[in-house]
C-alpha cells in the first residue's frame, strides 16, 4: 500500500473520533486562539476587498444580475394571496410584539431629521392647498364663516389674526387677496406644524398609540400581495442602484482614506479587546460553545468533501511523488551513413 493510499484510508474514516474530526477541531481552535488584532488586520482586510473587486466584467455582471432579478421578481410576483400567507406565522407575531413596544424618540434628533427643505415644501404645499380649497368652498352665509373662524380659533393664538384677515378678504370677494394671506399664514405655520409633529411623536403618553400604529402599518404591508411588492421593487431598480454603489466603493477601496477608515472602525468597535483572542471574546458573550460546535461541524463537513475528491487524491499523490513517472522518449535509432 502506498503512503498516499494509507493516508486516504485514514482520512476517509467518519465519526466524532475520526482523523478528519480531530483535524476540524484543530483548525477551529487555531482560529479561536488568534487575537483580534491579527484577525482584523486593516491592511489584510483592504487587500481582500481589492482582490474581491478587481478584474470584474462590469457589463456581464450587470446583464446577469438584471436577468436574475427579473426571474426572481417574476417568481415571487406570481405568488397568490397576501404576503403574510407565505411567511411562517411566528415571524409576523414576533415583529408585531417588538413594534408594539414603546420607542422613545429624541426631540432634537427627530427635529433634525424632519426639518428639511423638502419636508417644509411638502407641508407648505399641503397646508396651502387645503386652506385655499376650503376658503374657495366657503359661501357667503355667516354660519360658514363661523365654521372657518372656529377652526382658526382652535389653532395657536398667532393664527387668529391671519384667519380673520382671510375671512375678511373672502367676505369682500377678494379671492386673490385671500390666497395671499393664506400663503403668508402657511409660511408661518410650517415651523409650528413641524414642532407639533415632533411634540406628538415624542409624547410619552402616546407611545402605546404609536406602537399600535406601527403594528397596523406592518399588517397592512403584509396584507398586500407579493406581486404588489415586486412591482414596487422593479420600479426602484435595485440592481442599477446597487451596482453604482459597488463601483463607487471599488474606487474608494484602494485609497489610504479607506484604510484609515477601516482602522478607525476597528478601534471604535473592538476597542480594548483587540489584544484578546476571538475565543475569549465569544466566551465573554456566552457564545463560545455554540460557535465552536457550528464551526467544527462546518469544517469537518468541508474537509470530508475535500478528502473524498479526486482532485485531493491527485494532489496528494503528486505531493508524495507517487504520480505516474513521465515516460522517457524512445531513443532515436542511429542511421549508418550510406557509402557512395
Amino acid at each position: 500500500m502506498t503512503e498516499s493510499s494509507h493516508l486516504l484510508k485514514q482520512l476517509h474514516k467518519r465519526g466524532e473520533k475520526s482523523p478528519t474530526a480531530a483535524l476540524a477541531q484543530v483548525v477551529v481552535q487555531q482560529v479561536l486562539d488568534r487575537k483580534l488584532n491579527v484577525l482584523l488586520d486593516a491592511r489584510r482586510i483592504q487587500g481582500w476587498v481589492l482582490t474581491a473587486l478587481k478584474d470584474w466584467d462590469d457589463a456581464r455582471l450587470a446583464t446577469t444580475l438584471a436577468a436574475e432579478f427579473a426571474r426572481l421578481t417574476a417568481t415571487y410576483g406570481a405568488l397568490s394571496g397576501a404576503t403574510s400567507r407565505h411567511l411562517p406565522a411566528a415571524i409576523p407575531h414576533a415583529l408585531a410584539e417588538q413594534l408594539r413596544k414603546p420607542l422613545p424618540l429624541d426631540p432634537v434628533l427627530l427635529t433634525a431629521l424632519l426639518d428639511q427643505p423638502v419636508v417644509r415644501s411638502l407641508v407648505r404645499d399641503v397646508l396651502q392647498t387645503t386652506l385655499v380649497n376650503f376658503v374657495k368652498k366657503a359661501s357667503t352665509p355667516l354660519s360658514e364663516h363661523r365654521l372657518f373662524s372656529g377652526v382658526v380659533d382652535k389653532a395657536k393664538g398667532w393664527t387668529r389674526g391671519v384667519g380673520g384677515g382671510v375671512l375678511a378678504a373672502v367676505s369682500s370677494g377678494l379671492e386673490a387677496e385671500a390666497e395671499r394671506r393664506i400663503k403668508d399664514f402657511v409660511d408661518d405655520a410650517v415651523s409650528a406644524a413641524l414642532q407639533q409633529a415632533v411634540a406628538h411623536l415624542c409624547d410619552p403618553r402616546l407611545r402605546d398609540a404609536y406602537g399600535a400604529m406601527r403594528v397596523g402599518v406592518m399588517e397592512s404591508a403584509l396584507a398586500l400581495t407579493p406581486g404588489a411588492w415586486m412591482a414596487q421593487l422593479r420600479d426602484a431598480d435595485p440592481v442599477e442602484r446597487g451596482l453604482a454603489l459597488v463601483f463607487a466603493f471599488r474606487t474608494l477601496a484602494g485609497t489610504d482614506e479607506f484604510h484609515a477608515w477601516v482602522v478607525q472602525q476597528i478601534e471604535r468597535v473592538v476597542g480594548p479587546r483587540l489584544e484578546h483572542s476571538l475565543g475569549s471574546v465569544l466566551e465573554e458573550l456566552g457564545l463560545l460553545s455554540a460557535a465552536r460546535a457550528v464551526a467544527v461541524e462546518v469544517a469537518q463537513y468541508e474537509l470530508e468533501l475535500l478528502f473524498s475528491s479526486d482532485a485531493f487524491k491527485t494532489w496528494l499523490e503528486e505531493t508524495l511523488g507517487e504520480g505516474e513517472e513521465p515516460k522517457a522518449k524512445p531513443a532515436r535509432k542511429k542511421t549508418k551513413p550510406s557509402r557512395s
